[in-house]
């Protein structure tokens, strides 16, 4: 983008790492979730994301983009550039997860809803909203399921997650970078990603388990839940578990069961777990590839190079890029982010939602001290302040030295008026300043 001077003037990058690219197409699972966050610094402007999860269930950051504004023509740019860089998103079977409707409220039938993972389950959850809320039916009836209830979605992403907690973990991560120049903040950005990546391959190194060591606790989560659950064969490999509330089909040859958890997740499921432990066998060995061990290793096995200071970069010839254009929005800029209906707030904070005001002047409901129109006389604040500086004028008279006569008043009037109370001592006499600019020195004719 050039300005009036023809000079090239800052509009966009894009920043993705080798490492980060050969990580992702290495060991991370086929989902990608794709957010915004505000730049704090001087000329504004948006970081656009592309997170990744890795075999242990973290963010790993694939690819970013600075832009001047987050709108439809900045997200299609960043997704052309992120499809020419790392491969077509069809032929890697790529999942986007993204946040499109920030101001919508869901309630718990929609929850309901969302959370289903059976077709049948689905359609009874949907017929209990219909029962609430016809518009609300009609509303949701109106988007595919696919791309809002777990019971539509694909299994190739290996991931049930509803929310886009992806890129707000990253956004999170480069809080601090957010408010700095533009060079400062990449570098930032670069360090952080460098130390993280060589974190979490010296961490690996030190691990010995077959499973990742979050998912081998999700795993003893889930074998803690499958207790209730008896298993049934009907082959070597086919079981009807049944808890005596709900009954699922397991294939273990397949690595499947009918309420389609083990399909989204790639886990097994507790109804899984039911069917492994009563044909003895492992259930680490039934846990799909993507959660291996040595998938996180070949997710980490490439650096992020270090890089010289500033001094030492390689010189271009192309002319240097001038400040950006500042995109200023209507309005008083605000103070704070508007948080989602859904952001969770700061359990440390107490809240005065829901609770009763209550003056300490008036003692009434409804408004606090500063906005009480009457207070307990009946007057308005103005009227009360008038009044007590009425009360609290000096009535005695003045001597000829300039120093106020304590004789009048019930003892030091003047000094109550001056000082708001009664401390038994004249007001001092008033400074006259000798040679001063503009007047005459004291004494002086």
């Amino acid at each position: 983008m050039e300005d009036e001077n023809a000079q090239p003037k800052f509009k966009r990058i894009y920043v993705r790492y080798n490492a980060q690219k050969v990580g992702f197409l290495g060991g991370c699972r086929p989902i990608i979730g794709l957010d915004g966050c505000h730049l704090k610094g001087r000329f504004g402007g948006q970081i656009l994301s592309a997170t990744a999860r890795d075999a242990n269930d973290n963010i790993f950051p694939v690819a970013f983009a600075v832009v001047e504004q987050e709108n439809k023509d900045s997200w299609v740019w960043f997704l052309q550039q992120f499809s020419d860089d790392i491969g077509n998103p069809e032929q890697l079977n790529l999942v986007f997860i993204t946040d499109r409707q920030k101001g919508l409220e869901l309630k718990d039938a929609l929850w309901r809803c969302a959370g289903a993972t059976t077709i049948r389950e689905f359609e009874r959850r949907m017929q209990e909203l219909k029962d609430l809320d016809v518009k609300a039916w009609e509303y949701l009836a109106d988007i595919n399921p696919a791309h809002w209830s777990k019971s539509h979605f694909s299994s190739r992403a290996l991931c049930d997650c509803l929310a886009n907690n992806l890129s707000e973990s990253f956004n999170a991560m480069i809080l601090e970078a957010r408010d700095k120049p533009i060079l400062a903040m990449l570098e930032w950005i670069r360090v952080r990603l460098m130390t993280k990546q060589y974190k979490k391959m010296k961490g690996i190194a030190k691990y010995t388990g077959q499973v990742c060591p979050n998912i081998q606790d999700k795993l003893e989560k889930l074998k803690h839940e499958s207790i209730p659950f008896s298993a049934i064969p009907s082959g070597r490999f086919m079981y009807e578990v049944d808890n005596g509330r709900e009954r699922h089909v397991v294939d273990l040859t397949r690595k499947a069961c009918s309420c389609r958890i083990w399909d989204l997740t790639g886990l097994p499921c507790k109804h899984g777990i039911s069917a492994i432990v009563k044909n003895l066998e492992k259930v680490e060995d039934y846990v799909h590839p993507c959660y291996l061990r040595e998938t996180f290793v070949e997710t980490y096995k490439e650096i992020i190079q270090p890089m010289p200071g500033q001094s030492e970069w390689v010189e271009t010839n192309q002319p240097a890029p001038v400040a950006p254009h500042v995109y200023k929005p209507p309005g008083r800029p605000p103070k704070q982010r508007k948080r989602d209906p859904e952001e969770p707030r700061n359990p440390y904070r107490v809240s005065r939602m829901n609770k009763t005001i209550k003056c300490g002047r008036c003692q009434k409901e409804g408004h606090n001290a500063r906005g009480c129109k009457a207070g307990i006389t009946g007057e308005t604040p103005w009227q009360r302040r008038d009044r007590l500086a009425k009360s609290k004028a000096p009535s005695a008279s003045v001597s000829t030295s300039g120093v106020p006569s304590q004789g009048s008043g019930g003892g030091g009037g003047a000094a109550r008026g001056f000082y708001g109370r009664n401390l038994g001592v004249s007001r001092p006499p008033k400074f006259q300043p000798v040679g001063g600019k503009g007047k005459k020195a004291a004494g002086s004719k």
